[in-house]
Order: structure tokens, then sequence, then C-alpha cells
């Protein structure tokens, strides 16, 4: 009867034991793509004021910015570890990440158009307006989706100590 008792023990310590590193695993998860969502939130706000500036003349004058670097490194090497959280959640978190990329080409298409790289087709400068106010429009909305994601991940992940835990077992 021991014997089963100690094995019985065992396998419960393990269980436990187990649920306990994936909720770990899963708030750290959490933090770092909150973290790196705020720090592409920063990064993204410096772009689109800065692409474009109004004279006092009536003209403008357009800027590029080099974008070369991948800034999407915690989410490119953890996305096969999305399954820790919820569906819901997953959905929104590779959306963000889908739209910020595109954002990324946008910027790129934004600067060969100013630096009139469309040799066959000028652009005009009312393309080039239209273009940026998508440009900001496409900002502002990865901004929103960005803030809300933040904030979920942080309520449901981040600042709770034992609801994972519950979690995992009614999973």
């Amino acid at each position: 009867m021991t014997f089963f008792l100690g094995i019985l023990s065992g396998i419960i310590i393990s269980f436990i034991n187990s649920l306990v590193r994936n909720c770990l695993e899963k708030k750290r998860l959490a933090s770092a793509i909150t973290s790196e969502i705020t720090a592409l939130m920063k990064q993204y706000g410096k772009i689109g004021g800065s692409l474009k500036r109004n004279n006092p003349d009536g003209t403008c004058t357009l800027f590029t910015t080099k974008i070369d670097d991948d800034f999407f490194t915690i989410y490119n090497k953890n996305a096969d570890k999305l399954g820790y959280f919820s569906p819901l959640v997953i959905k929104k978190i590779v959306e963000l990440y889908t739209n910020a990329k595109g954002f990324v080409c946008s910027i790129k298409t934004w600067n060969d158009m100013v630096e009139n790289k469309f040799p066959d087709n000028k652009v005009s400068i009312d393309e080039i307006n239209r273009y940026y106010e998508c440009l900001k429009y496409q900002r502002d909305g990865i901004f929103t989706d960005a803030m809300n994601l933040t904030n979920e991940l942080n309520v449901l992940y981040c600042n709770r100590r034992f609801k994972c835990y519950w979690n995992l077992l009614i999973k």
C-alpha cells in the first residue's frame, strides 16, 4: 500500500511541477511579447511623424527611413510556443505581427516612392500624400491593436499569480 501511495504522490508532484513550469513559461513569453510590442510601438511612433514635414510656403519636405533589421526577434523565435495562449489571444498576436510586418513593407514602398525608384511611372505628389495618409492610418491601427493586446496579455498572464495554474487544470 505504501508503495502505491509513493507512486501516486510522485505522479501528483510531477503533474503539479509540470503545471507550474508551463505557467511560468507562459508568463515569461507573455512578458517578452509585451515588451517587444511596446518597443515596436515606440519605434513606429518615431517613423510616422518624421516622413513628411509641411513647410510654411505650402510645399512639403519628404524623408525616408532606413529599415534593414528584423525588429520581431521575440515573435520569430517563439512563434512555435504561441500554443500556450488561448486561440483568441494567438489570433490577436499573429494579426498584430502580420500587420506590423506589413507596415515595414509599406515604409519600404514609401522610401521607393520618395526616391522615385519607379522610372517608368513617375509618382506625383498627390499620390505620395495619399500614401502618407494611408501609412498614418496603418500605423494608428497597429498602435490601437498593440495597446489592446499588451493590456490583455498583462491582465491574463503577466499580473496574475494563481489564475494560470487554475486555467491549466481546467484546460
